[in-house]
Order: structure tokens, then sequence, then C-alpha cells
């Protein structure tokens, strides 16, 4: 009874449905949780000891040195071949197609525009087209940037999709600093003052040892714009670590957060733009004075829409057993998602 009674329902659904009003989106899958996995599609010939395999090692799976050791490479690159592309591999979130036809015409100043949930929810596909081996290598090297940032604007939208809203932090953020973020609702408000804001949240995750916390926080902080001369690795870092030492305290007596300097830090900066706002990005690592604590960190920093302030927004990760790159890219996320309110 009830199978003759789902044909039934499928039939009247089918029936209901012209060619032009169906959604065969209904139909696809939802793409896998693997952020962060390239997987990318090419002929078998090119996997190894190639100019092209190389390319895209080079570009996509290179370890990122501002996070602690073990490093972790920006990408897990995996290679599958044409022929294997099956239900399962079309289920990957993040695929890089690289086709070779020496018959092809193709121009390679022209950025790859990004195909969204071709065959799954939620997943996004670059379809390379060269001529040749050489060509390929070409488009590979001058557009792996815009790729990658195509790549991390699509995680954040697809992070902050699931974030739900946070109005109690948010209006803190506002008071204090005079910006908004869309914050999970489950980040805490740690500590307000009126130019220092701390936000967390814990969870409780398990391995062969046992249990383990896991946090990941967000600090915002303001001051007074001087000069150009505060964007600067040398200056940010200074002011951060007076600022830190001062509110974000340890559970050590005389123990607080500083940035790690020693041989194993690898603290980087960079001017960007984020929602068309110039910003001064530095990647890096923290510890804890007097204690053991320690992991990655991001902190971006804008002007005010007066421009007589300056507003960090930063994001650090502690979780000593396990892997750090998404849950940073998920205060990433948020860090990105900020706005100017006055």
């Amino acid at each position: 009874m009830f199978k003759h009674s789902f044909i039934i329902a499928v039939a009247f659904l089918c029936l209901g449905c012209s060619g032009d009003d169906f959604n065969q989106d209904i139909l696809k899958p939802e793409s896998k949780k693997n952020m962060g996995e390239l997987l990318v599609v090419l002929d078998k010939k090119y996997w190894e000891n190639s100019n092209i395999a190389f390319a895209i090692k080079n570009n996509f799976g290179q370890l990122v040195t501002s996070t602690p050791l073990p490093y972790e490479p920006e990408f897990n690159v995996e290679f599958v071949d044409q022929g294997g592309v099956n239900k399962i591999i079309k289920r990957h979130k993040t695929i890089l197609i690289v086709n070779i036809n020496p018959s092809s015409n193709i121009n390679s100043k022209e950025i790859p525009t990004p195909i969204f949930d071709l065959w799954a929810k939620n997943q996004i596909v670059y379809k390379i087209n060269a001529s040749s081996e050489k060509n390929a290598v070409t488009i590979i090297n001058h557009h792996a940037d815009s790729i990658k940032l195509g790549i991390n604007q699509f995680y954040y939208s697809s992070i902050l999709s699931f974030a739900g809203e946070n109005k109690k932090a948010n209006a803190v953020l506002k008071e204090n600093h005079s910006i908004e973020l869309k914050l999970p609702s489950n980040m805490l408000i740690k500590k307000s003052a009126s130019n220092f804001t701390w936000l967390s949240r814990t969870k409780i995750k398990k391995d062969n040892n046992g249990d383990h916390e896991i946090q990941q926080g967000v600090l915002v902080y303001s001051y007074p714009y001087v000069n150009e001369n505060i964007f600067s690795l040398e200056h940010q870092i200074k002011l951060r670590d007076s600022l830190l030492k001062k509110h974000v305290h340890g559970t050590v007596e005389n123990s607080y957060m500083t940035t790690r300097k020693d041989e194993l830090a690898n603290n980087q900066s960079q001017a960007q733009l984020i929602n068309n706002k110039y910003v001064f990005t530095i990647r890096g690592l923290w510890r804890v004075e007097n204690d053991k604590m320690g992991g990655p960190f991001i902190s971006v920093s804008t002007l005010s829409k007066d421009q007589e302030r300056v507003i960090t927004i930063e994001g650090y990760v502690y979780a000593p057993n396990f892997k750090k790159r998404e849950l940073l890219k998920e205060l990433e996320a948020v860090i990105h998602s900020f706005e100017l309110t006055n």
C-alpha cells in the first residue's frame, strides 16, 4: 500500500511541473562538509611529475607557516581522473577541473569564473580550459589568487549562513566600536569596555586521549588614528600586546595573552580590500605569558567612518590537540562580515 501511494505521489509531482517549472536543484544532494579540500579533476597522465601538477600544488597546497606546528596546507589537494568522476566525487564542496584540448582557442588573461551548485548544493566548481600543458600552467599561475579568493568568499558565505543572530553581542560592539558582525548565536561576551570587547565560544571535542576544550575568540579594540604609520606590523603588534596584557588574562596568576615572537613565529601582514574598505591584516601566533596556552590568530584593522579611529577585529583559536585551519576560517568569515555603523 505504501509503495503504491509513493508512486502516485511522485506521479502527481511530475505531472504538476512543466519542463520550464521543474527545479532540478531539488534532486541535487548536499555537498560534503569538507572545506579546505580541493579536488582536482585532471587527466591521470598529468598527476605525477608534470608542470600542471606542480603548479597546482605550489599555488594551492603550500603550507601556512603563520599557524603552529605541524603546519597545515592552505588546501588539501587531491587528484581524480576525468573518468573517475562518479556520484561520490561530485559531492565534493570544492572542485577544480582542468581540461587540455589542443584545438581550443584560449585567452589566458580571462579569469576563470566559479560555477555554483553544479552537481551538489553548496558547491563551488572552477573550470580551466587550456590548449596545452604550458597554457594550463600559465592560466593556473596567473589566476590562482583570484580562484582562491573566490573559494574563500564562498566559504565565508557558507559559514555565515548558519551563524544565526547575536543581537546582544552586536549591541555591545555597536556601542563600543560602531561596528556590527555576523556572529554565531553562542558567541558570549567575556569582557566589555569602552575601547575593548572580548567575545568567545567553547566546545568540547574528543580524541583518543579523551575530552579537550576548543576555544574560538573574537577581540575588538579601537583607538585614535594618528597617521598612516600606525598600519605597520611592528606598530600593530606593539599596540596589540599592550592591550592584551591589560584585558586578556589567563587562569594562572600574572598570565596574559601576547604575540609570539620566537624563531617559530612567522607573523605576516598585508594590505587588502574587504567590503570595499582598506584594511591591514596580520596573521600570526599568540601565546599566554606564564602559561602554556597558544595558537593562531588573524587581525584586521580599518578606519572608522569619520576616519578618526582605528578599529581592529581579531579572531584567535585555541585547539592544542586538533587541526586549526577550519576553526580559523570560521573566524575569518566573522571578521570579513564587518559593517561600520557610524
